[in-house]
Formats: C-alpha cells, structure tokens, sequence
C-alpha cells in the first residue's frame, strides 16, 4: 500500500500516521542502483530513510526519486541528469546525478553522484520550502563516498555551490522542465 494512501486511512481511523523506516546506519546507494533501491524500499513499505540532524532538526529521506515542483509535470524532477556547480570564477564542473527523492515535507533534492556522494540540490520551482539555511539553486555535498547516515548524526555540508542548475538527460526515464531542460 503506497504511503500516503496509509497515512490517509490511519487519519480516517483517528490514529497517527505509520513510519515505516529504513534501520540502522544509512550509505547510499550506487548510481546505478538508486532506481532499483527506491522500487525495493516501495514494495517494502520502508519510506523513510532517517538522515541525521541538521541544525537541530531530525531529517528524513523521501526515496520516491522525485521532487514536487510547480511546473505542470508531476515528473518533471526525477531521473538522471547533469549537474552544474560552479567551482571558480568561470570554471564549471559537471556531474552526473540521480534523483534519489527528498528530505520529507521539504522542496530540497537528493541526488547520488557516480562517486556514491549524496547531494542536495534545491530546484528554483519546487513547490515546498528548502531545509533551513539553504537558497533556491543551491547544490551542497551532504555526505561523501563511504560515508554512513545514523538517525542521531549531527552533520553539516562537506561542501555548498550557491548558484547551481540541473539539466535532466533526455534519454533518462525523466522529462525535462519547460525553461530549456534547467530546473
């Protein structure tokens, strides 16, 4: 049963929605599994991945491998694609990424890099507000290859890129926004 559908009839029922978590110690998954790996915590109704405390606040990961925004396309922040961070004046870096989901009730991305680094990224159109203290086209490395997540680690960016874009792959199983492909 999908996990708003649950929460739904727990609400009709008077009761507090169900968290079903991911236990333990948290790494990502590798690129090219990150698909595989949200359809398998789907089917087994695991949808919250806890993500340590950032500014005193317990975050979680949403693994649906979307992000709501407000562009007419439910779906349109989703699958592969490239992102641009700039590194220095007129130097940009460009790395592939996945979207993983997002930090729950927030518009802030997490993405998986090929190097296993898992990224946020805050798309200029979502339609709920970023993790505090963070800015719209912002891109920050949260946790590095090898890295694990406990739901009590205090953490904080390994690295932050302010004016950052996302261009999604055409070929990917995602469609791109209507502002030439940048969200």
């Amino acid at each position: 049963m999908p996990s708003q559908f649950l929460d739904y009839v727990t609400g009709l029922l008077g009761e507090d929605p169900i968290r079903l978590v991911v236990p333990g110690p948290w790494t990502a998954p590798k690129f090219q599994d990150v698909h595989d790996y949200s359809t398998k915590l789907c089917r087994e109704n695991r949808t919250d991945i806890p993500f340590g405390i950032y500014e005193g606040e317990s975050l979680t990961i949403y693994p649906t491998g979307r992000v709501e925004c407000w562009d007419g396309d439910t779906d349109s922040f989703r699958g592969e694609g490239t992102l641009i961070v700039n590194i220095a004046h007129h130097i940009k870096e460009h790395i592939k990424v996945v979207v993983l989901g997002c930090i729950a009730g927030t518009g802030t991305g997490v993405l998986i890099d090929y190097d296993q680094r898992v990224w946020l990224y805050n798309p200029p159109n979502a339609v709920d507000q970023f993790i505090p203290g963070t800015s719209k086209k912002q891109a920050s490395v949260a946790m590095k290859s090898g890295d694990f997540m406990h739901k009590d680690t205090v953490w904080r960016f390994v690295e932050t890129y302010p004016e950052s874009a996302l261009e999604f792959d055409p070929e990917s199983d995602s469609e791109s926004s209507d502002d030439d492909g940048i969200a």
